[in-house]
């Protein structure tokens, strides 16, 4: 019979065990998937309480409720993050609706980072204007305090909400989270961070002031393509509120997706680890490479850039997504797209395997041309997100797209 450690395990240890009792299971090493769609009580007594006291520890009556192997995921899940709570959703979409949905109200105000990823921009700019009356404001580094003013002059009202992407997809722009903690300090909005790109590894939004840290867990927390997932991590507060919404939108994770998250989280950080070393590689040939105008890498940033003190604060790694402008336009960036042949030509990131896309026409195809041109996404921009293939294949495939554009 195996025992539990008595000092406390760091995550890459707990990420094998933390929240399960293989003697509750018949003794299975690894959680069984736990497909039941309602959950038997010990009594009245016992029911009438889980129904009255809806907490993570008490929730366990219905499907859509929770799950074992949910509940499981978001212990684990909240290690990493060092949160007191994770809730998980459907999708990283689902996540962030549920974010909106609950901490926003008819009327309020919504500022939020630029770019950003092209369907959290048409929730802010299209579905909750139209839909919930709340006014969304984008922001950049250099213009946050004006955008703030802004909001409370113009349009006399106090932000409720900070909803920052860092780094930006698919620019890799990157925005000081303390700062905007510091300055909205008297105001108190609640912020939020899409960590997809850098953590739960190489990012801690908690530590510099956030107060809910949000995911696709469909990218890197996954890794295999074979999942769609969101989550969130902050305090118990937040994440009991937010675990009630999910309730009442349907949105809990399934057994079956939780059960291969779990299953990710396990190799988490041998994957990302590799994934980090490939993109340098990547990043330096591309910077070097004649037929490249400008590689979007958080690794190339020097002290003479305005991202590098940022970078240095709240950053541990450069993560494994890079954009890059072909010279020429869209017919050379499509050529060299038709031309790879390791690359898979596909959207999503953070899987093993490496992908590459147009977010001109694809993940940014919504976005009106002026925002485009405003965040730097033409048409020669090509984004790839490094998987954990042997670096020198994904140089040649590289290297021979390139020469057929």
């Amino acid at each position: 019979m195996s025992k539990k450690p008595n000092w406390k395990l760091r995550p890459e240890s707990a990420m094998m065990s933390h929240g399960y009792d293989a003697f509750l299971s018949e003794g299975a090493v690894i959680c069984p998937e736990f497909h039941s769609t309602t959950y038997a009580f010990k009594s009245a007594k016992d029911a009438e309480k889980k129904f009255c006291q809806q907490t993570k520890e008490s929730t366990l009556v219905y499907g859509r409720v929770n799950n074992p192997n949910a509940q499981i995921l978001e212990e684990r899940l909240a290690l990493w993050e060092n949160a007191e709570s994770c809730v998980s959703f459907s999708s990283g979409m689902a996540a962030i609706f549920a974010v909106c949905f609950e901490f926003l109200k008819h009327g309020d105000m919504l500022l939020y980072s630029e770019p950003i990823y092209g369907g959290s921009h048409n929730l802010f700019s299209h579905i909750l204007p139209e839909r919930m009356d709340i006014t969304a404001l984008g922001f950049n580094n250099l213009n946050f305090e004006s955008q703030l003013k802004r909001a409370i002059v113009e349009y006399h009202k106090i932000p409720k909400m900070i909803f920052i992407e860092t780094p930006a997809n698919p620019t890799n722009g990157l925005i000081d989270m303390s700062m905007c903690k510091k300055i909205t300090r008297i105001l108190n909005p609640l912020i939020v961070v899409d960590n997809t790109f850098l953590g739960p590894i190489y990012q801690h939004p908690l530590e510099h002031g956030a107060d809910i840290s949000v995911y696709s867990a469909t990218k890197f927390i996954s890794g295999h393509s074979d999942v769609i997932a969101g989550a969130c991590a902050g305090s118990n507060e937040y994440m009991d509120r937010l675990r009630k919404i999910r309730m009442y939108l349907g949105s809990i994770l399934g057994p079956d997706s939780a059960s291969r998250l779990l299953r990710s989280l396990q190799t988490l950080e041998l994957r990302m680890d590799k994934q980090v070393k490939n993109s340098e590689f990547i990043t330096n040939y591309l910077n070097q490479h004649p037929k490249v105008r400008k590689v979007y890498s958080l690794s190339l940033l020097t002290s003479d850039d305005l991202g590098f003190d940022i970078y240095k604060k709240q950053c541990l790694a450069p993560g494994a997504v890079i954009s890059f402008d072909i010279k020429g336009g869209k017919n050379e960036a499509f050529r060299f797209l038709d031309s790879l042949s390791l690359f898979k030509l596909a959207v999503s990131l953070g899987s093993n395997e490496s992908l590459a896309q147009h977010p001109f026409t694809m993940t940014h195809a919504g976005l009106p041309t002026q925002d485009k041109e405003k965040f730097g996404i033409t048409e020669s921009m090509i984004r790839l997100s490094i998987g954990i293939e042997h670096k020198e294949d994904l140089m040649q495939d590289l290297d021979q797209a390139l020469a057929s554009a």
